[in-house]
């Protein structure tokens, strides 16, 4: 009866995340649109938001191409796979709560990771945009160019960003340092927000974006060359951080078979909120030895 009751709630999420994407893609654009012509302000509005547009937010600022109805299912799927996991296995109530709540938190926790690799990977790229920006400008102040340029750049970040905004600024009738600021917002990348913020300083006041791109490019190398020595520096806490991380793994393999006859009633309740504290821990252990320069 369990079973049916997740599957139907399945096929009716899929249809209503169906039914509403036309919708949410008009309202989408509305917004991107609506959205441009306003100007970023530093004070952000504290808001309560569903957990759907807590992973689109995500899936954008980690450049992924994933739909709202695709990304509905997976967070719809994640906590039924766990709980039935449970149900298979035969764990209790608590058990299934317990990997009901791992199945919810996994793909944040993924899109996180994958926000992180994107944002380094960025940084990398602006190296070359920079680059390239501090060669164009010697002879023309066309930030356009740049991006018509740095669409055949080697590197598929950079070269995907300025199709976007070639093609943003074309089908919106806006200007490319428009977009370019729109999109920087938007991606949450501190050196990009600064090099679209001071391009568009630099235009208004006629000052040379060749020095503005010659430092930015040597900031973000500092940036990195300081973000190494850091990560060398500390190698060794943060290998102890994720022994730690993944010591409860083992120890629960191997102390399973004389744990297992002896999980019922309420022992079974305190051993899984005792797995909750642990994973909880870890998670929290992670972050602390985590490094951000």
């Amino acid at each position: 009866m369990t079973f049916f009751l997740l599957c139907f709630l399945s096929v009716f999420l899929l249809l209503v995340a169906r039914r509403t994407q036309k919708q949410e893609k008009q309202q989408a654009l509305q917004e991107r649109i609506a959205g441009e012509t306003l100007e970023v302000s530093q004070t952000r509005e504290v808001r309560i938001r569903s957990p759907l547009a807590v992973a689109m937010e995500l899936v954008n600022q980690a450049g992924m191409k994933t739909s709202r109805t695709e990304m509905m299912m997976v967070l719809t799927l994640a906590p039924i796979l766990g709980f039935l996991v449970g149900v298979v296995y035969g764990w209790g109530w608590g058990g299934r709560l317990l990997l009901t709540l791992i199945g919810f938190f996994t793909p944040f926790l993924y899109l996180k990771w994958r926000k992180q690799r994107y944002y380094s990977a960025f940084r990398y790229g602006l190296l070359d945009l920079t680059e390239l920006g501090a060669s164009i400008f010697q002879s023309v102040s066309d930030v356009e160019l740049l991006f018509r340029q740095g669409m055949n750049s080697k590197n598929r970040i950079i070269a995907n960003e300025c199709e976007q905004i070639i093609m943003q600024a074309e089908t919106l009738g806006k200007t490319s340092l428009e977009i370019m600021r729109n999109r920087a917002e938007q991606s949450g990348i501190p050196e990009y927000r600064t090099l679209a913020e001071n391009t568009r300083i630099a235009i208004e006041t006629n000052s040379s974006l060749v020095q503005i791109y010659q430092d930015m490019n040597t900031i973000i190398r500092r940036y990195f060359g300081t973000e190494k020595t850091i990560l060398a520096k500390t190698a060794g806490i943060r290998w102890i951080g994720y022994g730690l991380s993944v010591l409860p793994i083992p120890i629960f393999w191997f102390f399973w078979p004389s744990i297992e006859p002896v999980l019922h009633g309420g022992i079974r309740i305190y051993f899984y909120f005792t797995c909750a504290v642990i994973i909880f821990g870890v998670y929290y252990l992670m972050k602390v030895v985590k490094v951000r320069v």
